[in-house]
């Protein structure tokens, strides 16, 4: 009698393990025989009450492939809303903004003012008689692209839209749409030469010279050889241009009209200036003008902040990295932000620089020029050089973010509310001598002390050792005199 008390009992385990059947209650299983619901120890489910379930069951599998469930993050296009199952349930709908996804599905895509994508909730609700449940489903939809002069994405290489839109040069070359981590396109594709890639049209500046562009790269070199990096400019003679072929220069235009930001693998000729807050580093960010890499305004290490502070990253092998960087005509300002791709948005700028763009984009007659074509230059060494990769790239003719708000930043302007800022002084005691430690305490009209903000610090009696400081979270900017 006990043997056969076991042997139910392994019995009812295998049972249980196999089919889900619980002991207690309901519970719906999608295990290895597909999907069911049962009861046990419990009223059975009426007819229509069994109908509402699997039709739930039959909506879940169903609403994913007719909508590319994997895209319902992405959304551009309208859903396909299922009006009644299999078992004979109806199935009505509802959205949680319906100026985004209406109850029919129809998916409603608003200009492009800051963020990306919004996310909206839809739910179906299942009945059948006196029975009814309900399934919600995530959804994000993706923005138009509005005042967005460019904007790639991989679904434009996979369109073939992207030579539509860009000019590919020398040893630029087209990404392929099939492989495992598709790119829009490379600028130096790991040949000999300059190479370079720039919209086909040229593109309005705002009347301040104003502009904001925002993608996502990595720089590839096999065996480790980082030759060199890329550049992201802006040029006024064509978008066939292709820079000289000094390795150092990337492939920037050597040109009286041009802005370039660098993103580089090697120091080369400009060791001299290169210092940043103590740090020494080959990979970097670096900001010129007309071609003039061995003087630029403005470089540092290609850093990334976090909750640590800023740590010196390179551009390495099988890490992406999202780049902002803003223009601002009227402050006169430049600044580029960097993270990894998957991390926070960044909350400092690695670069923040005085740049006045009236004196470089002109003519022989001293004439404004506001129109221009926006890219990237690149230059190899060999077949094993450096490979830089865009994988997305938007640009647009005003000084606002693309894709997020920077801290504390407000829709009426891209820099925060710096009105109030007071200074204090303090002699030091160095082994040299003395010196004067100048400390600036920035708030805004509310009394509230600002992180993040651009200090420029000058005397008309002494030197300061460094000219600019940033404000940190709960300190000051300073300067030594």
């Amino acid at each position: 009698m006990n043997k056969c008390k076991k042997i139910i009992c392994f019995t009812l385990v295998i049972l249980f393990l196999i089919t889900g059947i619980p002991f207690n209650n309901y519970y719906e299983n999608e295990g290895l025989f597909g999907h069911a619901v049962y009861a046990a120890d419990s009223e059975p489910l009426s007819a229509d009450e069994q109908a509402v379930a699997d039709d739930k069951v039959w909506l879940i599998d169903n609403f994913i492939i007719l909508n590319d469930y994997p895209f319902m993050n992405w959304l551009k296009t309208d859903l396909i809303f299922p009006l009644s199952g299999p078992n004979g349930s109806s199935f009505s709908w509802s959205s949680s903004d319906t100026t985004l996804i209406d109850a029919a599905g129809k998916v409603y895509r608003p200009i492009y003012s800051g963020p990306d994508s919004y996310d909206v909730l839809v739910t179906a609700t299942i009945a059948k008689g006196t029975a009814s449940d309900t399934k919600t489903f995530d959804a994000s939809v993706v923005t138009l692209p509005g005042s967005l002069a460019v904007h790639l994405e991989y679904e434009d290489l996979e369109n073939d839209t992207v030579p539509d839109m860009v000019s590919i040069n020398g040893t630029a070359a087209l990404g392929e749409k099939y492989m495992s981590n598709p790119h829009l396109f490379s600028v130096n594709s790991n040949m000999e030469g300059a190479g370079s890639v720039y919209t086909k049209k040229k593109i309005q500046l705002a009347d301040d010279l104003s502009f904001s562009t925002h993608f996502l790269f990595d720089i590839y070199s096999m065996y480790s050889r980082y030759d060199e990096g890329f550049t992201f400019t802006l040029q006024a003679d064509s978008p066939t241009l292709l820079g000289t072929s000094e390795l150092s220069s990337m492939g920037s235009p050597a040109t009286s009209t041009s802005l370039s930001i660098e993103f580089d693998t090697k120091k080369d000729s400009e060791t001299a200036e290169y210092e940043y807050h103590g740090l020494d580093t080959e990979h970097h960010i670096a900001v010129y003008v007309n071609g003039d890499y061995q003087h630029p305004i403005a470089i540092a290490p290609a850093a990334i902040y976090d909750s640590g502070g800023f740590t010196s990253q390179n551009f390495e092998a099988n890490q992406r990295f999202k780049v902002w960087i803003q223009y601002d005509g009227t402050a006169k300002r430049i600044e580029i932000y960097q993270v990894y791709e998957g991390m926070d948005d960044p909350l400092f700028p690695v670069i923040s620089a005085s740049l006045d763009l009236t004196s470089v984009f002109k003519t022989s007659d001293n004439e404004l020029i506001k129109d221009i074509y926006a890219g990237f230059t690149g230059n190899g060494a060999d077949a094993f050089s450096t490979h830089a990769a865009i994988y997305e790239w938007s640009f647009k003719n005003d000084k606002f973010p693309i894709g997020y708000n920077l801290p504390k930043m407000t829709i009426t302007g891209l820099y925060q509310d710096a009105s109030n800022v007071s200074i204090t002084t303090e002699t030091i005691d160095i082994d040299s001598g003395y010196k004067s430690l100048v400390t600036a305490l920035v708030k805004d009209s509310l009394g509230n002390v600002m992180q993040g903000v651009m200090v420029n610090f000058t005397s008309e009696s002494g030197i300061f050792e460094s000219t600019e400081g940033i404000t940190t979270d709960g300190t000051s900017a300073t300067g030594i005199t």
